[in-house]
């Protein structure tokens, strides 16, 4: 137990009669690239929001392995980016930092070795109406990591991008990750993005939603995820989760 991060047992969550999921047991390890798969309406949203503490859960029980109180500071980054629209690229990163002990010119310094990574270090001083979608949301992805949270949790963050943009941002959050080793959970209902990013998958279905079936993926780090379709495995991955996945009840 003690390589786990998060454990979740007997997990429920009703709204009045409607029941959103039931049952949901698992465990996510330290450093683990988590997706959770799932058709739309199963509850993974509802999951993550509970899990960031943003909700309550009906029953069961969360453990955080990390924490030192019972209110938890997990990030979460969402469908399309909350950037705050009256601070620049480089403000709306520092602002994230407040869990980090150092002064504000080593927040700056870093936010903006951060937007270099991304590509962005000549837009540091740009507001968020001035740029694309997909760069905003790679600012949305920096602020996760730039917190130095153990655990982060990711609600489908490339769903709204194009095709490019989505595989771009794909690798950069595979970079981002390898390089801080930090435990992300991701939620998406893309079988292609689930292979290509993570460890393990759970697959979540049916209403009320429940855990299906989890697989573990054997392709090593660090991974380019515009390589991973051309390994003999993913063929015979991606065709047993897509039978899985639309074999699901009450879809």
């Amino acid at each position: 137990m003690s390589d786990l991060i998060l454990e979740v047992k007997g997990l429920d969550k009703s709204f009045g009669r409607h029941r959103v999921f039931q049952g949901l047991s698992f465990g996510v390890k330290k450093g683990e690239f988590v997706a959770l798969l799932g058709p739309s309406g199963c509850g993974k949203t509802t999951l993550l929001k509970i899990l960031a503490g943003l909700i309550p859960k009906t029953r069961g029980q969360i453990d955080y392995y990390f924490l030192e109180t019972d209110t938890p500071y997990i990030p979460l980054a969402f469908q399309k980016s909350p950037l705050f629209p009256w601070l620049n690229l480089r403000e709306n990163i520092t602002i994230c930092m407040n869990r980090r002990v150092m002064d504000q010119p080593k927040k700056e310094a870093l936010a903006l070795s951060y937007l270099d990574k991304a590509g962005l270090s000549k837009f540091s001083n740009f507001y968020p109406r001035q740029i694309s979608g997909g760069m905003a949301q790679k600012v949305n992805i920096i602020r996760c990591f730039s917190n130095n949270a153990e655990l982060i949790l990711m609600d489908e963050p490339f769903v709204f991008l194009d095709v490019l943009q989505r595989q771009e941002l794909q690798q950069f959050t595979l970079d981002i990750w390898q390089e801080s080793k930090r435990t992300i959970f991701f939620v998406t209902h893309d079988i292609n993005e689930a292979i290509l990013l993570s460890d393990r998958i759970i697959i979540m279905g049916g209403k009320p939603g429940e855990i299906v079936r989890e697989f573990s993926l054997p392709f090593p780090r660090p991974r380019n995820s515009l390589l991973i379709p051309s390994c003999l495995e993913f063929k015979d991955i991606f065709e047993a989760l897509h039978s899985l996945y639309y074999q699901i009840p009450n879809r």
